[in-house]
């Protein structure tokens, strides 16, 4: 077996996959592959021959563990192309996180999508003509791909804004202090490059308000994996609130904010959040209705042309986390409704 050589290798912003471009002679492929989620599957999209390709689908390679030559019906060149030097080549990383495009010479040649690994499809390269080995064509039609390619070169163009942040921030931060009042703490998450994070706690008169501002400045991974309405639901922020100021909350929502882009996993209406924290009431069910017995959901939001969703994190006790796997979120959620006294009077 040939060993690779590493032409180009690049860790995302959030520090869970890293971005590889490899040349074993034969091929060469993008790799992405997880950091420390080992759950998460590498994935992989065929750049070029480097040799002449096969008749037909490469499996002896495959077999034999090695990266597959596409067919000689499925790429533009045939007789192979020479090996672009590292200088050519550059990488755009979608804005979630878990997808990855490579160019060379500035222009696009192979992308691994947030979808890879469904329906055989791993990859696009522009090389290839027609689908082979999990990779298909990237070609003008795939108009909605390319529309994602341009919004995370938008995207990242103005994270590199100074001011962009800044005026992000201050925008969600009124939105919150028309609510809940001038806010009394703001706490940075410091510990990670990014995304940049915070919690904001509100202090009224019979109540603390805890709440996540950062998560809505990017979307969330995987949320188009599991709906068919994804732009509805990639931008969140989420708010609890206790009956008294709780030294370790902030902490708790700066876990929960940052979960997305840790995991590979969103968070949204209906879902649940268990934290692993031995203190009861730790954990959390997440709603857009707010309801009558907790506080007021803030006004219209919206960033990016993308409405962003306040989720209630309602908080619940260990066992009923178990009783939600055995009866299900809805019957927890109208016990805990039908309570004469707001949640966060519970001893909280």
């Amino acid at each position: 077996m040939l060993e690779a050589e590493i032409i180009l290798e690049e860790v995302n912003p959030y520090e869970t996959f890293a971005a590889t471009v490899e040349n074993d002679g034969r091929t060469m492929y993008l790799y992405m592959s997880p950091l420390k989620d080992e759950s998460l599957q590498p994935k992989a999209v065929w750049i070029q021959n480097l040799i002449p390709a096969p008749d037909e689908t490469d499996r002896e390679a495959m077999k034999k563990g090695m990266a597959p030559l596409l067919k000689k019906t499925s790429t533009r060149h045939p007789e192979g192309l020479a090996a672009a030097e590292q200088k050519r080549f550059g990488i755009l990383w979608f804005q979630e996180g878990n997808g990855v495009a490579v160019y060379i010479d500035e222009k696009l040649s192979a992308v691994i999508p947030p979808w890879s690994g469904r329906d055989g499809l791993f990859g696009y390269s522009s090389e290839c003509i027609s689908q082979d080995a999990g990779t298909v064509p990237l070609e003008e039609k795939n108009t909605g791909l390319l529309e994602r390619i341009r919004e995370n070169e938008e995207f990242w163009k103005n994270r590199n804004s100074p001011s962009y942040w800044s005026s992000y921030r201050d925008s969600l931060l009124e939105k919150y202090e028309q609510k809940f009042g001038k806010h009394t703490k703001y706490y940075t998450l410091s510990d990670r490059k990014y995304p940049p994070l915070a919690v904001v706690e509100f202090n009224s008169d019979d109540k603390v308000i805890y709440a996540t501002l950062g998560m809505s400045y990017q979307n969330m991974p995987a949320v188009e994996l599991s709906t068919k309405l994804p732009d509805e639901h990639v931008r969140s922020e989420i708010i609890t609130a206790r009956s008294s100021e709780t030294e370790w909350m902030p902490g708790l929502m700066g876990r929960i904010a940052v979960y997305p882009w840790l995991f590979n996993r969103w968070l949204g209406d209906g879902h649940t959040y268990e934290s692993g924290l031995t203190q009861p009431f730790t954990d959390f069910i997440l709603t857009k209705d707010y309801g009558k017995n907790f506080l007021e959901k803030p006004a219209d939001f919206e960033f990016e042309n993308r409405q962003v969703n306040f989720l209630l994190a309602i908080p619940i006790h260990q066992e009923d986390s178990l009783v939600i796997k055995a009866r299900g979120i809805p019957h927890v959620l109208k016990r805990i409704r039908e309570k004469a006294q707001p949640v966060y009077r519970w001893p909280l």
